[in-house]
């Protein structure tokens, strides 16, 4: 009985932020469906599961609590499936092997005594892209091309690759900035001399996005000479939200010619598919 009051008692201290963050992970999924290259499998941009992942490292809540988060996120990830079309039964599938991938994450990185606060040590921060892009995927991998393929026809070495360099990315270029945006670093970045910084190289970082994706051959050698500026001057957190904001500006330049044909003077922004930006 007081095992019981103390699971309750627990999941009531962790219930908030557990609602809340699934509250964003269904908003941040529901809005990358958007950028979605292959409807007709599995979405090829996941970026809800690195902020539902980010928060539990964050927050280090115990296996009771991590499971709360893990529900709520199933829960939250089958509406959004089902709101983009899918069957009820695939969508709970679907959304079950993708949490599942990140409850195994969590477990090793737990397991292995991190939370994402040494992301200027090498090492730990090469052990949890490890983890979150390569070793815990592997089951999500697996699993969800096998359902889209029985339940929706996809070709499963397509899916595969679809959900693996979705996932990836996400985790790559969100993962970070979640970890990153402690109180303290935003205090630093906010100081009159950072924000002058800050926006002068969001402008610089947006303009070379722009004009490298839609007037040159190779952009993305182009992209990362303001976020290596950035990195001198803005340290962890100011590098991980303006590489995300880089990352949001190619996909959109990179999706906005396959729905409006004709409508941009481009280089060659209609040859990228989404494996090709998110490498």
């Amino acid at each position: 009985m007081v095992e019981s009051i103390g699971w309750r008692q627990q999941l009531q201290q962790e219930l908030p932020a557990a609602v809340l963050t699934a509250v964003a992970f269904f908003a941040l999924s529901a809005s990358t469906t958007l950028f979605s290259w292959q409807t007709d499998n599995v979405s090829s941009l996941r970026m809800g599961g690195a902020l539902l992942l980010g928060v539990m490292l964050r927050r280090r809540p115990r296996a009771i609590q991590a499971g709360l988060y893990l529900l709520l996120g199933v829960i939250a990830m089958t509406i959004v499936q089902a709101v983009a079309g899918r069957a009820w039964p695939t969508a709970v599938q679907l959304s079950a092997a993708r949490l599942l991938e990140l409850g195994i994450a969590y477990a090793l990185l737990r397991g292995l005594g991190e939370d994402g606060s040494a992301l200027q040590e090498l090492p730990k921060l090469g052990r949890l892209m490890l983890i979150t892009v390569f070793i815990a995927p592997l089951v999500g991998v697996s699993l969800g091309a096998w359902i889209a393929h029985r339940n929706l026809g996809a070709d499963y070495l397509d899916a595969a690759k679809a959900w693996w360099v979705g996932n990836a990315f996400g985790m790559v270029v969100l993962l970070p900035l979640v970890l990153a945006a402690t109180r303290e670093r935003l205090a630093r970045l906010l100081t009159p001399r950072r924000r002058r910084e800050l926006a002068l190289i969001a402008v610089l970082t947006i303009l070379v996005c722009v004009c490298s994706v839609l007037w040159t051959s190779d952009p993305f050698v182009l992209i990362l000479l303001p976020l290596l500026l950035a990195a001198f001057r803005l340290g962890v957190l100011g590098t991980t939200l303006l590489g995300f904001m880089a990352s949001l500006t190619v996909l959109l330049l990179g999706r906005y010619p396959l729905l409006h044909s004709g409508s941009l003077m481009t280089y060659g922004s209609e040859r990228l598919s989404f494996t090709e930006i998110a490498f």
